[in-house]
């Protein structure tokens, strides 16, 4: 896997991201708005405040904060290597996408209490009601038409706060939500975009726990892990740019899931770009070989019909050397039967009707005539 260097100066970084929204600013390297925030932390950068853009488009009053001086332990330059793949050209329409995405008046509030919920929503909520599991504390659903869903009774109705305005929004913004084929399989959410899908999962997260078990036989203390339900929440993009990526938001520090759909909404419209813009490299691609293939087969059928015009040249040639083979026989024939007297009428009619025949085996007759 490459990666390209990029050297961040800190003015230079100080203009961008009071220039236009930081999520829109780390889009452009490969990062989160999270990820872009602590490297400005670490330059000693501020950034712009909450309702900084909002005031700013409205014409009201907004105060940009200077950059400081730099302080003993503050960096000037910050190198970031970005993974060549995320180097892609972002298509006009999911630029402007993007961009609405980024605006802070188009943030996605998940309301505390949810005014109805999507018949798709709601169906799932039904099933992992009813799902009953006796291994661990998760509502687990294994079969059904429904959208996935893997949390524990504690997160359930938070999750289903936002599923459902996730849901809404994606179809807002012309998505189109896919459950489950039929009652018999697997539950799985699957949005399609400009004909591209994509298989999201939400579900809490995890984390491993060591569980002591004294052994009935040897009455001896064995550990064993177990799968500890942790509260928290997170959505996964399935095979993110189809690398084998998965791409996780989950709640942390600084954001809780609530306030990333923005940012996954755009995730999104990346990975529709990337596939999009991987079709366009494949169609070209096949393009430029099928135009390879036909170059080729019409190189071959040229040296077919050449070597077919070769061919018959020396059949001709082969047969006007019989036909002079045959003239030379014929005149020595004839002055040899004139010089023993043998030429009778009988043989001048054979002769004329083989000079007659020759004519008709002549290749220089067959060709001009």
């Amino acid at each position: 896997m490459s990666y390209k260097t990029i050297i961040l100066k800190r003015e230079e970084l100080y203009d961008k991201v009071w220039g236009k929204a930081l999520m829109l600013v780390a889009a452009v390297y490969g990062l989160s708005d999270n990820g872009l925030k602590k490297i400005c932390i670490k330059m000693n950068i501020p950034i712009p405040y909450n309702g900084y853009w909002a005031k700013l488009k409205y014409g009201k009053e907004v105060y940009k904060n200077p950059l400081p001086q730099l302080k003993p332990g503050d960096i000037e330059t910050y190198k970031l290597e970005i993974e060549e793949k995320q180097e892609i050209e972002i298509l006009e329409k999911y630029k402007k996408l993007i961009e609405l995405e980024a605006n802070p008046e188009n943030k996605i509030v998940v309301p505390e209490k949810y005014a109805r919920l999507h018949p798709l929503v709601s169906m799932t909520k039904e099933g992992v009601l009813l799902s009953k599991n006796h291994y661990d504390k998760f509502l687990r659903v294994h079969h059904g038409k429904i959208l996935f869903m893997l949390v524990t009774p504690n997160t359930l109705n938070r999750a289903t706060r936002i599923l459902n305005t996730l849901v809404l929004e994606l179809e807002k913004r012309g998505f189109v939500i896919r459950p489950g084929e039929n009652e018999d399989s697997t539950p799985v959410t699957l949005l399609v975009f400009d004909n591209q899908t994509i298989k999201i999962q939400l579900r809490e997260l995890t984390k491993i726990e060591k569980k002591t078990r004294v052994n009935s036989y040897t009455k001896k203390t064995e550990y064993e892990r177990e799968f500890v339900p942790t509260g928290l929440l997170k959505i996964e993009i399935d095979e993110y740019g189809m690398d084998g990526i998965t791409k996780v938001f989950k709640d942390n520090k600084n954001k809780q899931l609530e306030d990333q759909l923005n940012y996954f909404i755009i995730c999104l419209y990346r990975y529709v770009n990337y596939e999009i813009k991987r079709h366009i490299r494949w169609e070209k691609e096949r393009k430029i070989q099928e135009e390879r293939e036909r170059k080729a087969q019409e190189l071959l059928e040229e040296r077919k019909r050449e070597q077919l015009r070769t061919d018959n040249l020396l059949r001709l040639a082969d047969d006007w050397n019989k036909v002079k083979y045959i003239n030379n026989f014929l005149d020595e024939m004839e002055i040899a039967m004139k010089e023993k007297n043998l030429l009778t009428e009988e043989k001048k009619d054979w002769l004329r009707w083989a000079r007659d025949k020759l004519k008709s085996m002549d290749p220089i007759n067959r060709v001009v005539l």
